[in-house]
């Protein structure tokens, strides 16, 4: 898979994920009543679009092998992916 396969099945992820996080906001903006869950909805997306979108440095790194983000060149992030780090 190259960067290209990756853009075409992470993006419409993404975009999905930010169009989620700006109608919950123009909820609450337009429902002053909205209940704290709905509110902390809103901020759980928000910081889910954030994280992935933060964390696609190490695709766009590998796939360009390290032109773009060449400080994670021979790090831990490099060698292993982060789940087995975390293990």
């Amino acid at each position: 898979m190259g960067i290209l396969e990756y853009f075409i099945y992470a993006f419409p992820v993404v975009m999905l994920e930010l169009i989620a996080a700006l109608a919950g906001t123009f909820y609450i903006r337009k429902v002053p009543a909205a209940s704290i869950w709905i509110k902390r909805f809103v901020y759980f997306l928000w910081f889910t679009f954030l994280i992935e979108a933060l964390a696609s440095y190490a695709v766009i790194g590998h796939f360009s092998s390290y032109k773009y983000f060449a400080f994670v060149k021979d790090t831990n992030f490099e060698k292993k992916p982060l789940v087995i780090q975390s293990i």
